[in-house]
């Protein structure tokens, strides 16, 4: 039995002892010791209640510290994907830029001959 238990215990022995002379005392007890029953199983319920509120709650907390792990991961990820796709695409656009610039190169030499053949008027 619990503290609570024996503290209900207690107070209804103690009423039904000052009341136990009369009728009406020993009709009054009687109520008293099925409400004091009624107490200590609703103590009873209510403690494991709680006690299997609180392992759900373990429960919860485990799968939220999960959840945000695996968040945390996949920013980091993420991250990590868009570097490499940003570096990627710079290496991918360094010939482009050679190409353009051999291009470049290649067009003003002709437009400069070009040039000088209408200067010259040859």
């Amino acid at each position: 039995m619990s503290s609570n238990e024996h503290e209900t215990v207690e107070q209804h022995s103690r009423g039904c002892l000052e009341d136990a002379g009369t009728l009406l005392g020993g009709a009054k007890c009687a109520i008293a010791s099925v409400d004091a029953n009624r107490e200590a199983q609703r103590f009873k319920y209510d403690l494991a209640a709680q006690q299997e509120m609180a392992e759900w709650a373990f429960v919860l907390v485990v799968l939220t510290v999960a959840q945000v792990t695996i968040g945390l991961v996949g920013i980091v990820s993420l991250v990590y994907s868009l570097q490499w796709a940003s570096d990627a695409n710079a290496n991918m656009l360094k010939p482009i830029d050679q190409e353009r610039e051999n291009a470049h190169r290649q067009t003003r030499a002709y437009m400069l001959v070009q040039s000088d053949v209408l200067e010259n008027g040859r």
